[in-house]
Parts: structure tokens; C-alpha cells; sequence
């Protein structure tokens, strides 16, 4: 059975100026409630029809925020341990309030209105053009040279400051799941994506695959990369949901067709997949960091999908990819998506390829494979390019992770009691965690294919990470 709780909040009208002195400086947003907390969803024009909109008093939606102290001070005596630690980890950040559902509005008043009131620095976002009347106030025509801030009449800047309100609901005793159901209710009807939906859990699936979206954005973005067909996919979380089904293959194989349904699943707090995620997270890091620009020459994102099929198989064997092979690994598969998308039979034709599905039998050709992620497509791309591509062809195997304490011994004796840096080893202190196995005498680290070790300080071994010695 459904459990019902109503939440409390207070809604009050602040003027522009009261908004900007109160709520700016200290408000931050939470990128689970957010299509794209870099980027947003609207354009210039969306803005510019959302500032008009304020000075005709037409701006009927309401800044939705949770009030970060008063939600401390009721999980606190509710002794809601999880949910205490969630506020209190955005208060460590800064944040008095929490932007739920207003990031597009909030932005946009701070790409128009000054930074600094006192100094009025300009902002970027315009006006809609146009002759504004405004009673009492006086006429005035808006074009193009006097449509932001900085070049609009001191009486109309004086106008939207302090005439001009905003409505700002604050809920004080939400949860954390409260709050994406919260998220997901003031949008009914703006019809959010799937991604968009499953973005507002707060697990810590939505945070990798999040995170992971956040990193590898340029890669996506470059002019060459055909791999979405809109801008708008790029800006509602089609990267996170393209990390997602990277995911989602990963921990289910090839005999799970990749859905919605079986993605919600992934995104529940204390779901399986969460249990592991953090782990795929740092193989889709390797990955990624794999990849070249030379990738984007295929316009098709699941190109890169089923390299990573092959990739994460590789990678659970316990190897990798030399960054010296990396190239002759993606130029060679460039080639053989090439060659099945262009192989023909002796009648001209494109090689057709059986697929049964629900029953049917069908003939398709590769490049209408690779248009889908049910799992008789991914599984039929699988098979077709390990024929001809092997990706262990490139890789080596990975050394052991540490070694014994005789093998610390050995390293230490081997370096005569010198690390890298030039500090001496203590003996007494070699077997304690003031000593670390580093990277091999070849300078690579483990995760580099380094297959023996020296010895360094555990303070000079973490710094150094991946980096070669100086």
C-alpha cells in the first residue's frame, strides 16, 4: 500500500532585488532535480520570453527550494540519520536553500541581472524587443543595443529591482526521496525524459553516471560527433543515459534487452546495481580515456557501445590497454564497422543478417543493427565483430596488484634503502603503512601495466598516482 504524507512549506513574493540580496548568494543546486545543471534546458529565447513575462507580472511558476537549516533541525530530532547527512553535506558546500525545480528561471535572472547590485555588473541574457508600457513608470522601446542590464534605462533597471516579484515556495521537513518526488510532481505535464525522471534519484547510481556525463561532455560535444541527433538530447541527460546502458550491459550481459524498466531498477537506492557501480564507474573511466576523436569518424554512439562490451570483458580478465596500442586498437575497429556496414554479396547487395525476434525471422543489414539496443541486435553486433575484431590482440595482462612482505623486502634491499625521491627507507618502518608499493622500476603504475614494484613513501605514492616519476 501507498503511503501518503503531505510536506510543509511556506510561499512568500520577494521583489527582484529582495531575491537577489536573500537567495542568490547561498542557494545552490542539487543535480539530481536538474536536466542539466551545467547547461539547462532553455535557450536565449527562452529566457528572454521568461523575463518579459516577470516585468508583465506573467510569470505564474513558483522557485521551488528546500530550506537547508529548518530541514536539518527536523531530521535532526526525527533522528532520520540518512537524511540528516544529506542536508548537511549541502550545508558544508554553502548552501541555506536548495534549488528543486527553478534552475532555468534562477539562471536566467542571473545571466540578466547584476552580479553586483551596487555595481551593476552586466549580465547576458536580453529582453523580448518590443515597446514596454509601463504605468507610472514611463514608455520604453526595447532593441537590439539597449536590451540587457547594462544598457537599459536606469528607471526600467529600478523598475524590475523593486517592482517586479518572484514567487518562491520553501519546503522545510522533505526527505531526500521526498525531494525527487517532489522534483517530479511540479513537472507533471512539462514532459521530462526518462533520463530526466530517473536523474532525480538520489542513489548513488544517478551520481556516477551523473558525474561520468559531467567529465566526458566535450567528448560529446566537439563539432565532429554526430553521435546525438539534437542538441536537446545533449542538454536532457542523453549522456548519463548513454553511460547508463554502458551500465546496465555490464551488469546484466548480452541476454538483457537495455529498457527504461531495467534502468529504473539500476537507480534505486540499495538496488544490486548500486552495490557495484562505483566499480563499472572507474572501467568506464578507463574506457573513455581510451577513446580518441578518431571514434566520432562512426556517427554511431552504439559503435562505441559495442566496444565496450568487448573492453569491459577484457578488463574483468585482468588486462588492458597500452596507451601505445590504443590507436592501432581504434583504427582497426573503425575499419571493421566499416567493412560490415559496406560488405556486399556477389549480387551488389548488402549482406543481410538473420534476426529472430518474438518469433519472426527477418533479414537486416549491419547497418540497421546498430540501431537499437534489443538484445538480439546487440548480440548478433557482438558476434559479427569478434569474427573479425580481437581486441586481445592489443592488451596485455595486468601484474599483481601488491606483493608479500619478502617482496617489499626484496624491492627495498634492490633500491638500497633509497626511494625515488631520494629519501631513505627505515627499515623498522618498512612493513607499516609509512611505505608504499609503488610503481615498477619501468615507471608505470599498476593500472599502467606495471608488473613489479618500488618501494615509496604512502605521502609520495599517492601524489605521484599515475604520474612518472620526475
Amino acid at each position: 500500500m501507498n503511503i501518503f504524507k503531505p510536506i510543509t512549506s511556506e510561499t512568500e513574493d520577494y521583489t527582484i532585488r529582495e531575491f537577489l540580496d536573500n537567495y542568490r548568494p547561498t542557494m545552490k543546486t542539487d543535480p539530481s532535480f536538474q536536466a542539466d545543471e551545467t547547461e539547462g534546458r532553455w535557450d536565449r529565447k527562452d529566457q528572454s520570453s521568461f523575463l518579459t513575462s516577470i516585468i508583465l507580472n506573467m510569470a505564474p511558476s513558483k522557485f521551488i527550494l528546500a530550506d537547508v537549516e529548518k530541514a536539518i533541525k527536523y531530521h535532526k530530532k526525527k533522528r532520520n540519520a540518512l537524511d540528516l547527512q544529506y542536508y548537511e553535506k549541502w550545508k558544508g558546500k554553502g548552501a541555506k536553500w536548495l534549488n528543486i525545480d527553478s534552475h532555468n528561471r534562477s539562471t536566467t535572472v542571473d545571466d540578466f541581472s547584476p552580479a553586483d547590485i551596487e555595481n551593476l555588473i552586466d549580465g547576458t541574457a536580453s529582453l523580448e524587443h518590443g515597446k514596454y508600457i509601463i504605468e507610472g513608470i514611463g514608455d520604453f522601446t526595447i532593441g537590439k543595443g539597449n536590451d540587457t542590464w547594462n544598457t537599459m534605462s536606469l528607471d526600467l533597471q529600478d523598475y524590475i529591482l523593486d517592482d517586479c516579484f518572484i514567487t518562491v515556495q520553501t519546503y522545510t521537513n522533505c526527505t531526500r526521496n521526498e525531494l525527487s518526488e517532489l522534483a517530479i510532481r511540479v513537472n507533471k505535464g512539462k514532459t521530462w525524459n526518462e533520463p530526466e525522471i530517473r536523474n532525480t534519484y538520489t542513489s548513488e547510481t544517478a551520481k556516477v553516471y551523473r558525474d561520468l556525463a559531467v567529465k566526458y561532455k566535450p567528448f560529446f560535444k566537439v563539432a565532429g560527433c554526430k553521435y546525438f541527433d539534437k542538441q536537446s538530447q545533449l542538454s536532457r541527460r542523453g549522456i548519463d543515459d548513454f553511460f547508463a546502458n554502458l551500465g546496465s550491459v555490464a551488469f546484466y550481459g548480452l541476454d538483457q534487452t537495455i529498457s527504461h524498466a531495467i534502468k529504473l531498477q539500476m537507480y534505486q537506492i540499495g538496488s544490486d546495481h548500486e552495490k557495484v557501480v562505483k566499480s563499472i564507474g572507474r572501467t568506464i573511466t578507463k574506457f573513455m580515456d581510451k577513446l580518441s576523436a578518431d571514434m566520432h569518424v562512426i556517427p554511431d554512439k552504439l559503435s562505441v557501445f559495442d566496444l565496450w562490451v568487448l573492453f569491459y570483458e577484457m578488463d574483468k580478465k585482468g588486462m588492458f590497454i597500452p596507451d601505445d596500442k590504443k590507436e592501432d586498437m581504434t583504427n582497426d575497429y573503425i575499419k571493421v564497422v566499416g567493412n560490415l556496414m559496406t560488405e556486399k554479396d556477389e549480387n551488389g547487395k548488402l549482406i543481410q543478417h538473420e534476426v529472430v525476434a518474438k518469433g519472426t525471422t527477418q533479414q537486416k543489414p549491419f547497418e540497421l543493427l546498430i540501431g537499437g539496443l534489443q538484445k538480439t541486435h546487440v548480440y548478433i553486433r557482438n558476434k559479427l565483430i569478434k569474427e573479425k575484431f580481437d581486441i586481445y590482440k592489443y592488451a596485455e595482462e595486468l601484474g599483481p596488484r601488491t606483493q608479500t612482505a619478502r617482496g617489499k623486502f626484496k624491492s627495498a634491499h634492490a633500491q638500497n634503502y633509497k626511494t625515488p625521491e631520494g629519501k631513505s627507507i627505515k627499515k623498522s618502518n618498512l612493513h607499516t603503512p609509512e611505505y608504499h608499493n609503488g610503481h615498477d622500476p619501468e615507471d608505470k603504475a599498476w593500472v599502467d601495466g606495471g608488473k613489479e614494484f618500488t618501494i615509496q613513501t604512502a605521502e609520495d605514492n599517492l601524489k605521484l598516482g599515475r604520474q612518472t616519476f620526475d
